[in-house]
């Protein structure tokens, strides 16, 4: 995951109000086991987007893998966001 950590970083600081390069640092971090650096970014990344929910996001993901979507959904709700 230290890639992943690497090129979500990279993306916060090219995108810093981009909502996703949040959400994709804290499910990194979260998944890593660095958790209070992953609630730190899933509160940021509702401070930007308030509405959004474990539900919000599941469906919306391009991604083919729905076992990949809902590990990275449990990433993100380990670290705060509400389901």
């Amino acid at each position: 995951y230290s890639e992943a950590q690497a090129a979500a970083a990279e993306f916060m600081r090219l995108a810093p109000d981009n909502p996703t390069a949040r959400r994709q640092l804290a499910a990194a971090y979260s998944v890593s086991g660095d958790v209070e650096a992953a609630r730190q970014l899933v509160q940021e990344y509702l401070q930007l987007e308030p509405d959004h929910s474990a539900d919000h996001i599941r469906g919306r993901l391009p991604a083919r893998n729905t076992a990949t979507v809902e590990a990275f959904i449990d990433a993100l709700c380990n670290a705060g966001l509400p389901r």
